[in-house]
């Protein structure tokens, strides 16, 4: 028994649109103020044209798994 085919109508019944805007998002997000996601939305939006349920679900987790990371520049303050 397989799973693929069970996942592969799943990823048919979604549109394309709510995927393409959650990449178009992070792509925003990566190039903008998130650059340390930028691999990971690269790497993902690579399939925004023939996506299936686990893609969308990594754009998901993409986006509400760093949300409490922070990138910090520059050096130590000093006070």
């Amino acid at each position: 028994m397989s799973i693929e085919p069970n996942l592969r109508e799943k990823s048919m019944q979604m549109t394309t649109s709510p995927f393409q805007e959650l990449i178009g998002s992070l792509l925003y997000l990566s190039t903008r103020t998130r650059p340390d996601i930028c691999f990971a939305v690269g790497q993902t939006a690579r399939k925004k044209a023939n996506f299936r349920l686990g893609d969308f679900e990594k754009a998901r987790r993409i986006l509400t798994g760093t949300s409490r990371k922070t990138l910090r520049l520059g050096g130590i303050s000093r006070s």
